[in-house]
């Protein structure tokens, strides 16, 4: 799987979701999108299932940010593959 980066830690809200669902309608196959984010969004969550995608995030130590990745549920086996291998941590 290859990786497409999104910053989206400094938009206030609503622009990060716009921004990330932007993102994913015009994500190609075998692609995961991570994104760098401010707070962990709870609200993108839901929306994230309701429409096959999987998504794994991390807060950094401080509390300060969170990455998010975000995959194709079809692909999960893949992103959980290059997550053992990068040592990002399962996804859920």
């Amino acid at each position: 799987m290859k990786e497409l980066l999104l910053n989206v830690s400094e938009l206030p809200p609503p622009e990060p979701m716009i921004e990330i669902l932007s993102a994913l309608a015009n994500l190609p196959e075998k692609h995961y999108l991570k994104v760098f984010h401010s707070r962990v969004p709870y609200p993108l969550f839901e929306r994230l299932s309701e429409n096959n995608w999987g998504y794994h995030y991390q807060q950094d130590q401080q509390n300060i940010g969170v990455t998010l990745y975000i995959f194709r549920q079809a692909d999960q086996h893949s992103f959980n593959a290059l997550t053992l291998s990068n040592n990002i941590g399962e996804a859920p």
